[in-house]
């Protein structure tokens, strides 16, 4: 199997903004419906920034941030986080699993693990990835 030039999805809670994108895709996953869903995120000093209703279906979700701060005011380029609160119907928090999605750029091993490198730089060990396929665009 070759890595290079594939897409592969991974968890995180990173969402890399260049500031100027008029959205940034935020994936996460459900395993249940949620009553009520927020999406908090977080700047790289852990202020938080934003809250906004996030979708509550079961299964894959997508939100997509407008790179905006609570107030309406574009935040500048950066690396920022999220986290989701989902609460059921039973009043019960659901654990969502938050992930990111890169292309692979290299392969190595450090200390007889193998990592991912991908084209932003981040390296992910190969057993923390959750899937692999085909890129689907060209990286930006």
């Amino acid at each position: 199997l070759t890595y290079i030039g594939m897409d592969i999805t991974f968890p995180s809670s990173q969402i890399p903004y260049d500031g100027q994108a008029l959205t940034a895709p935020i994936r996460y996953n459900l395993p249940e419906a949620a009553q009520r869903a927020k999406i908090y995120i977080f700047d790289k000093d852990g202020n938080q920034v934003r809250i906004d209703d996030a979708p509550t279906a079961r299964g894959d979700r997508t939100y997509l941030w407008d790179g905006k701060d609570s107030a309406g005011v574009r935040l500048p380029a950066g690396q920022y986080q999220f986290a989701i609160d989902a609460i059921n119907s039973a009043d019960q928090r659901i654990e969502a699993l938050s992930t990111g999605s890169a292309t692979v750029a290299g392969v190595e091993t450090r200390n007889g693990d193998i990592y991912l490198t991908t084209t932003g730089g981040d390296s992910i060990k190969l057993e923390n990835i959750l899937s692999v396929r085909e890129r689907t665009q060209q990286p930006t």
